[in-house]
Protein backbone atom coordinates (compact mmCIF):
# COMPACT_ATOMS: atom_id res chain seq x y z
CA UNK A 1 0.00 0.00 0.00
CA UNK A 2 1.07 3.59 -0.84
CA UNK A 3 1.75 6.05 1.64
CA UNK A 4 -1.39 8.16 0.92
CA UNK A 5 -3.67 5.11 -0.37
CA UNK A 6 -5.32 5.36 3.49
CA UNK A 7 -7.02 8.35 2.38
CA UNK A 8 -8.63 6.37 -0.80
CA UNK A 9 -9.95 3.87 1.89
CA UNK A 10 -11.74 7.25 3.61
CA UNK A 11 -13.05 8.00 0.22
CA UNK A 12 -12.17 11.28 0.51
CA UNK A 13 -12.00 12.11 -2.87
CA UNK A 14 -15.38 12.81 -2.96
CA UNK A 15 -15.70 14.05 0.50
CA UNK A 16 -17.02 16.89 1.49
CA UNK A 17 -18.80 19.05 4.66
CA UNK A 18 -20.96 21.76 5.31
CA UNK A 19 -20.35 25.17 5.67
CA UNK A 20 -20.03 28.50 3.79
CA UNK A 21 -17.38 27.55 1.38
CA UNK A 22 -17.33 25.44 -1.04
CA UNK A 23 -16.43 21.61 -1.32
CA UNK A 24 -14.00 20.42 0.69
CA UNK A 25 -11.85 17.38 -1.04
CA UNK A 26 -8.72 15.77 -0.22
CA UNK A 27 -6.67 14.14 -3.29
CA UNK A 28 -3.48 12.60 -3.67
CA UNK A 29 -1.01 13.30 -6.25
CA UNK A 30 2.61 12.92 -8.04
CA UNK A 31 5.20 15.06 -8.37
CA UNK A 32 6.87 15.83 -11.75
CA UNK A 33 9.74 13.67 -12.81
CA UNK A 34 9.64 11.98 -9.81
CA UNK A 35 12.07 9.27 -9.80
CA UNK A 36 11.01 7.98 -6.27
CA UNK A 37 7.44 6.13 -6.35
CA UNK A 38 7.66 6.39 -2.35
CA UNK A 39 7.31 10.11 -2.23
CA UNK A 40 3.70 11.29 -2.95
CA UNK A 41 2.03 14.61 -2.44
CA UNK A 42 -1.22 15.24 -0.46
CA UNK A 43 -3.59 17.62 -1.07
CA UNK A 44 -6.21 19.25 1.61
CA UNK A 45 -8.49 21.90 -0.48
CA UNK A 46 -10.08 24.58 2.18
CA UNK A 47 -9.48 23.07 5.22
CA UNK A 48 -9.66 25.24 7.96
CA UNK A 49 -6.91 24.41 10.79
CA UNK A 50 -9.14 22.25 13.04
CA UNK A 51 -10.81 20.71 10.51
CA UNK A 52 -7.29 19.59 8.89
CA UNK A 53 -6.33 18.56 12.45
CA UNK A 54 -9.07 16.31 13.15
CA UNK A 55 -8.86 15.28 9.64
CA UNK A 56 -4.98 13.90 10.21
CA UNK A 57 -5.68 12.76 13.98
CA UNK A 58 -8.12 10.21 12.20
CA UNK A 59 -5.18 7.92 10.95
CA UNK A 60 -2.33 9.35 12.78
CA UNK A 61 -1.87 6.24 14.30
CA UNK A 62 -0.98 4.85 11.32
CA UNK A 63 0.70 7.29 9.14
CA UNK A 64 3.89 8.75 10.98
CA UNK A 65 4.28 11.25 8.40
CA UNK A 66 1.16 12.77 9.61
CA UNK A 67 1.78 12.64 13.20
CA UNK A 68 4.72 15.22 12.61
CA UNK A 69 2.26 17.44 10.90
CA UNK A 70 0.25 17.75 14.06
CA UNK A 71 3.20 18.08 16.15
CA UNK A 72 3.23 21.79 14.32
CA UNK A 73 -0.33 22.90 14.61
CA UNK A 74 -1.54 20.82 18.00
CA UNK A 75 0.35 23.23 20.09
CA UNK A 76 -0.44 23.74 23.41
CA UNK A 77 0.63 27.20 24.30
CA UNK A 78 2.41 28.54 27.83
CA UNK A 79 0.12 31.77 28.53
CA UNK A 80 1.57 34.42 27.66
CA UNK A 81 2.91 33.20 23.82
CA UNK A 82 4.38 35.83 21.35
CA UNK A 83 0.61 34.60 19.69
CA UNK A 84 -1.52 36.46 22.29
CA UNK A 85 0.61 40.00 21.00
CA UNK A 86 0.07 40.03 17.30
CA UNK A 87 -1.82 42.77 16.18
CA UNK A 88 -4.75 41.82 14.57
CA UNK A 89 -7.15 40.58 14.04
CA UNK A 90 -5.53 37.64 13.13
CA UNK A 91 -8.05 35.25 11.79
CA UNK A 92 -5.65 32.07 10.57
CA UNK A 93 -7.86 30.03 12.38
CA UNK A 94 -11.27 30.64 11.02
CA UNK A 95 -10.14 30.84 7.03
CA UNK A 96 -10.35 28.33 5.08
CA UNK A 97 -7.49 27.02 3.24
CA UNK A 98 -5.30 24.84 0.71
CA UNK A 99 -2.51 22.16 2.39
CA UNK A 100 0.22 20.44 0.07
CA UNK A 101 1.87 17.69 2.01
CA UNK A 102 4.69 16.21 0.87
CA UNK A 103 5.91 12.54 2.55
CA UNK A 104 7.98 9.53 1.86
CA UNK A 105 6.35 6.20 2.61
CA UNK A 106 9.23 4.29 2.77
CA UNK A 107 8.24 0.57 3.63
CA UNK A 108 5.33 1.41 6.17
CA UNK A 109 3.39 3.74 6.77
CA UNK A 110 3.97 3.48 10.39
CA UNK A 111 7.54 4.96 9.43
CA UNK A 112 7.12 6.96 6.91
CA UNK A 113 8.54 10.31 7.09
CA UNK A 114 6.94 14.19 6.29
CA UNK A 115 9.40 15.74 3.81
CA UNK A 116 7.72 19.08 3.28
CA UNK A 117 4.56 20.94 3.58
CA UNK A 118 2.93 24.06 2.28
CA UNK A 119 -0.48 26.38 3.35
CA UNK A 120 -1.90 28.66 0.78
CA UNK A 121 -5.53 31.01 0.63
CA UNK A 122 -7.38 32.15 -2.10
CA UNK A 123 -8.35 36.42 -1.96
CA UNK A 124 -9.72 38.58 -4.28
CA UNK A 125 -7.12 41.24 -5.78
CA UNK A 126 -7.25 43.34 -8.75
CA UNK A 127 -3.57 42.61 -9.66
CA UNK A 128 -2.01 46.26 -9.32
CA UNK A 129 0.77 46.19 -6.98
CA UNK A 130 -0.71 49.17 -5.13
CA UNK A 131 -3.50 47.18 -3.81
CA UNK A 132 -1.70 44.20 -2.12
CA UNK A 133 -3.28 43.01 1.17
CA UNK A 134 -0.90 44.66 4.12
CA UNK A 135 1.68 41.70 4.52
CA UNK A 136 0.84 38.10 5.13
CA UNK A 137 -1.74 39.28 7.81
CA UNK A 138 -3.58 41.48 5.56
CA UNK A 139 -3.73 38.02 3.36
CA UNK A 140 -5.08 36.14 5.64
CA UNK A 141 -7.57 39.01 6.33
CA UNK A 142 -8.82 39.55 3.08
CA UNK A 143 -9.53 36.04 2.86
CA UNK A 144 -11.56 35.85 5.53
CA UNK A 145 -13.44 39.08 5.19
CA UNK A 146 -14.64 37.31 1.48
CA UNK A 147 -14.70 33.74 2.59
CA UNK A 148 -17.68 35.74 5.52
CA UNK A 149 -19.50 37.49 2.83
CA UNK A 150 -18.63 36.17 -0.81
CA UNK A 151 -18.85 39.16 -2.43
CA UNK A 152 -16.03 39.09 -4.88
CA UNK A 153 -14.53 35.84 -6.87
CA UNK A 154 -11.20 34.35 -5.44
CA UNK A 155 -9.06 35.54 -8.51
CA UNK A 156 -5.60 34.97 -6.43
CA UNK A 157 -3.60 31.82 -4.39
CA UNK A 158 -1.53 33.13 -2.03
CA UNK A 159 1.15 31.49 -0.95
CA UNK A 160 1.27 31.49 2.94
CA UNK A 161 3.65 29.13 4.05
CA UNK A 162 6.72 26.79 3.04
CA UNK A 163 8.77 24.71 5.43
CA UNK A 164 11.20 21.77 4.70
CA UNK A 165 11.93 19.49 7.04
CA UNK A 166 15.77 19.51 8.44
CA UNK A 167 16.37 16.03 6.99
CA UNK A 168 15.58 16.87 3.57
CA UNK A 169 16.70 20.21 3.08
CA UNK A 170 19.05 21.70 -0.03
CA UNK A 171 17.18 18.79 -2.38
CA UNK A 172 14.75 21.27 -4.03
CA UNK A 173 11.66 19.95 -2.49
CA UNK A 174 10.58 23.55 -1.70
CA UNK A 175 10.68 24.26 -5.62
CA UNK A 176 7.98 20.94 -5.51
CA UNK A 177 5.71 22.65 -3.23
CA UNK A 178 5.85 25.52 -5.23
CA UNK A 179 4.82 23.74 -8.27
CA UNK A 180 2.08 21.99 -6.11
CA UNK A 181 1.07 25.69 -5.42
CA UNK A 182 0.48 26.80 -8.73
CA UNK A 183 -1.41 23.48 -10.20
CA UNK A 184 -3.51 23.50 -7.68
CA UNK A 185 -3.96 27.35 -7.80
CA UNK A 186 -4.74 27.25 -11.78
CA UNK A 187 -7.28 24.30 -11.04
CA UNK A 188 -9.25 26.31 -8.56
CA UNK A 189 -9.42 28.98 -10.98
CA UNK A 190 -6.96 31.54 -9.55
CA UNK A 191 -4.97 33.92 -12.34
CA UNK A 192 -2.24 34.48 -10.02
CA UNK A 193 -0.21 33.21 -7.24
CA UNK A 194 1.33 35.70 -4.79
CA UNK A 195 3.65 35.02 -1.77
CA UNK A 196 4.05 37.77 0.97
CA UNK A 197 7.66 36.67 1.98
CA UNK A 198 9.53 36.22 5.48
CA UNK A 199 13.46 37.03 5.09
CA UNK A 200 14.80 34.54 7.11
CA UNK A 201 18.57 36.79 6.20
CA UNK A 202 16.86 39.42 7.75
CA UNK A 203 17.05 38.42 11.55
CA UNK A 204 20.26 37.98 11.54
CA UNK A 205 22.75 40.36 13.83
CA UNK A 206 24.36 42.39 10.29
CA UNK A 207 20.46 42.88 8.98
CA UNK A 208 17.77 43.47 11.73
CA UNK A 209 18.48 46.98 12.29
CA UNK A 210 18.57 48.33 8.78
CA UNK A 211 15.42 49.72 7.43
CA UNK A 212 13.20 46.53 5.39
CA UNK A 213 13.29 48.56 2.07
CA UNK A 214 17.17 48.36 1.82
CA UNK A 215 17.57 45.02 3.14
CA UNK A 216 15.08 43.90 0.57
CA UNK A 217 17.06 44.86 -2.51
CA UNK A 218 20.45 43.14 -0.70
CA UNK A 219 22.46 41.53 -2.78
CA UNK A 220 25.40 39.40 -3.13
CA UNK A 221 28.44 40.33 -4.90
CA UNK A 222 27.17 37.99 -7.88
CA UNK A 223 24.21 40.01 -8.35
CA UNK A 224 21.83 37.76 -6.77
CA UNK A 225 19.68 38.42 -3.90
CA UNK A 226 21.40 38.54 -0.48
CA UNK A 227 18.20 36.21 0.93
CA UNK A 228 18.13 32.53 -0.18
CA UNK A 229 14.43 32.41 -0.45
CA UNK A 230 14.19 35.74 -2.35
CA UNK A 231 16.97 34.21 -4.66
CA UNK A 232 14.89 30.85 -4.68
CA UNK A 233 11.90 32.54 -5.90
CA UNK A 234 13.45 34.61 -8.41
CA UNK A 235 15.69 31.80 -9.61
CA UNK A 236 12.02 29.79 -9.90
CA UNK A 237 10.70 32.78 -12.38
CA UNK A 238 9.38 35.13 -9.70
CA UNK A 239 8.37 38.81 -10.07
CA UNK A 240 9.31 41.33 -7.05
CA UNK A 241 5.75 42.90 -6.93
CA UNK A 242 6.30 45.31 -3.98
CA UNK A 243 7.03 45.51 -0.10
CA UNK A 244 5.26 45.84 3.34
CA UNK A 245 7.60 46.12 6.21
CA UNK A 246 4.74 45.38 8.75
CA UNK A 247 3.73 42.22 7.27
CA UNK A 248 3.65 40.94 11.05
CA UNK A 249 3.29 43.18 13.99
CA UNK A 250 3.46 42.53 17.79
CA UNK A 251 1.91 45.16 20.56
CA UNK A 252 3.00 44.51 24.00
CA UNK A 253 3.73 46.13 27.65
CA UNK A 254 7.27 46.71 28.49
CA UNK A 255 7.57 43.88 30.96
CA UNK A 256 5.41 41.32 28.55
CA UNK A 257 8.53 42.36 26.59
CA UNK A 258 11.23 41.75 28.50
CA UNK A 259 9.60 38.31 29.65
CA UNK A 260 9.04 37.50 25.48
CA UNK A 261 12.65 38.86 24.02
CA UNK A 262 15.92 38.78 25.07
CA UNK A 263 17.23 42.94 25.70
CA UNK A 264 19.32 44.89 27.77
CA UNK A 265 16.96 47.00 29.87
CA UNK A 266 16.78 50.71 28.36
CA UNK A 267 16.28 54.13 30.00
CA UNK A 268 14.82 56.10 27.26
CA UNK A 269 12.23 55.58 24.84
CA UNK A 270 13.75 54.48 21.19
CA UNK A 271 14.74 51.26 19.12
CA UNK A 272 16.34 48.22 21.40
CA UNK A 273 17.52 45.42 19.74
CA UNK A 274 16.16 42.12 20.66
CA UNK A 275 16.19 38.43 20.33
CA UNK A 276 14.03 35.74 20.61
CA UNK A 277 14.53 32.20 19.29
CA UNK A 278 18.35 33.18 17.69
CA UNK A 279 16.26 36.25 15.81
CA UNK A 280 17.18 39.62 16.46
CA UNK A 281 14.64 42.37 15.88
CA UNK A 282 14.67 46.48 16.40
CA UNK A 283 11.64 47.14 18.72
CA UNK A 284 10.35 50.39 18.73
CA UNK A 285 10.34 50.85 22.72
CA UNK A 286 8.04 53.63 24.06
CA UNK A 287 8.80 54.14 28.11
CA UNK A 288 5.96 56.94 28.50
CA UNK A 289 3.44 54.82 27.11
CA UNK A 290 4.52 51.31 28.26
CA UNK A 291 4.55 50.18 24.68
CA UNK A 292 6.65 48.00 22.88
CA UNK A 293 5.77 47.47 19.11
CA UNK A 294 7.70 45.09 17.02
CA UNK A 295 7.24 44.73 13.18
CA UNK A 296 8.27 42.21 10.94
CA UNK A 297 8.40 42.51 6.64
CA UNK A 298 7.80 40.64 3.76
CA UNK A 299 8.52 41.15 -0.13
CA UNK A 300 5.47 40.03 -2.25
CA UNK A 301 6.19 37.83 -4.98
CA UNK A 302 4.44 37.12 -7.86
CA UNK A 303 4.75 33.58 -9.95
CA UNK A 304 3.21 32.98 -13.03
CA UNK A 305 0.28 30.35 -13.73
CA UNK A 306 -0.38 28.28 -16.32
CA UNK A 307 -3.78 28.18 -18.06
CA UNK A 308 -6.48 26.25 -16.25
CA UNK A 309 -7.08 22.70 -17.97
Amino acid sequence: MKLFDVVRLWGLNTFSKSGRDKQKKCTTFSLPGGNDPQVQGLYMERYRLDECIEHLESDRHRVAAFDTLLGMYRIKRRFPDLSNFRLGPNMFKQIPVDWIVLAHGSESLARSQLIAHGLACRIPWNGNPRDLPKGWQGAVRACYENFVDGKQPNNTFVGLFIKVENDYRNEGWAAQVLAAMKKFGAKCGASKLIIPLRLPTRYERQYFHMPFEEFAVLRQATGEYRDHWLRLHVQLGAEIIGYCSNSHQYAMNVNDFYEQFEAEKCETSGYQPARRNNEWHNAYVDLERDCVVISEGCVWVQHTLEARS
